[in-house]
């Protein structure tokens, strides 16, 4: 019934002690030895602890003025028999970094993270690294396997400002040239483009089409247009282009120009001259016959009927002249 029980195990070790101590302090009285030499022990398959580890059972053991803390190997123990995570064993922590002792059932084993970031934090470029950032700085922390540093942003600005592809610095631009500012570290510089640069293309006024094909027709508008040493020719929109026409009333005939159509001269008996504007062109009808200023005649032909005012641009707006009489007519 006892002799699995770690206390009387351990109660029977300290009496067989006592036992020996008292004989020895009556057999050596005469020798002069009344100390007590025993040091207290913990029972079978048991260890001395300094602290009881969570989840196991201790007991302390005394003797002579001395106590030791034992661990009982109890049969439920369920303390891991394995180092934690990321952790492994190794005979000794001595000259080891982030090594823990680790308690099992059995005992204490050692464990040695197994983590082996080698990464150590820099600075970037234009930056330095410092124990605080200064009142009007501008820092940034820097992260490598849990360590960081500070980093201060320094003055030492060292990039200078360079043209980009296509252009050239100058001193001042020219009349006609085109140029950009490029400021590097509080320095500008005036950069125009070259002549090599120029990428425009010509192109025609919208609404017009290039000519790709001969030569520009007899009764259309063209025009040339260049950039950067290339010419297209336009041929302008003939969606524009005035084609309306214009035949003189009956009993009326085409004139080039006769004198009281102008108004340069009106004469007695002069024909009834018609005034029409077509495509920002006049055209003059006289009438045919002979005509008597005195006689009784209308001013405006056939279909056409007297107005005050009406605009000259295309036929239905007519300005007639005869004798010293004048008129507005327009088409009814």
């Amino acid at each position: 019934m006892f002799a699995n029980n770690p206390r009387f195990t351990a109660f029977l070790l300290t009496l067989i002690t006592l036992t020996f101590l008292v004989a020895c302090g009556e057999d050596g009285a005469d020798n002069g030895i009344d100390e007590c030499m025993a040091y207290p022990t913990c029972g079978t398959n048991e260890e001395e602890v300094d602290e009881c580890p969570s989840g196991a059972s201790c007991y302390e053991s005394s003797i002579c003025g001395q106590t030791i803390l034992c661990r009982e190997n109890d049969l439920d123990c369920d303390l891991s028999e394995h180092c934690p995570d990321a952790r492994q064993e190794v005979e000794s922590c001595d000259d080891l970094e982030d090594c823990i002792t680790h308690h099992t059932c059995d005992g204490v084993i050692y464990c040695h993270s197994t983590d082996t970031c080698a990464a150590v934090p820099s600075c970037p470029d234009g930056t330095v690294e410092v124990d605080e950032c200064s009142t009007d700085g501008v820092c940034t922390d820097v992260t490598e396997c849990d360590m960081t540093i500070t980093c201060e942003e320094t003055d030492d600005c060292t990039a200078t400002p360079d043209c980009p592809d296509g252009s050239e610095e100058v001193d001042e631009c020219s009349a006609d040239g085109v140029c950009t500012d490029v400021t590097e570290c509080d320095e500008t510089i005036i950069c125009e483009e070259t002549l090599d640069s120029c990428t425009a293309v010509p192109t025609c006024e919208p609404g017009d089409d290039e000519l790709t094909d001969g030569d520009c027709p007899s009764d259309a508008t063209c025009y040339d247009v260049e950039e950067c040493d290339q010419e297209i020719t336009c041929i302008e929109s003939q969606d524009d282009v005035c084609d309306d026409t214009f035949s003189c009333p009956d009993t009326f005939s085409l004139s080039a120009d006769y004198p009281s159509c102008t108004g340069d001269e009106i004469e007695d008996d002069s024909p009834i001259c018609l005034t029409v504007e077509i495509c920002d062109d006049e055209i003059f009808c006289q009438s045919d016959g002979e005509f008597d200023c005195s006689s009784t005649f209308d001013l405006c032909p056939a279909g056409f009927e007297p107005v005050a005012d009406c605009e000259l641009g295309d036929d239905t707006c007519i300005f007639s002249v005869a004798c010293d009489d004048a008129s507005w007519c327009e088409a009814i």
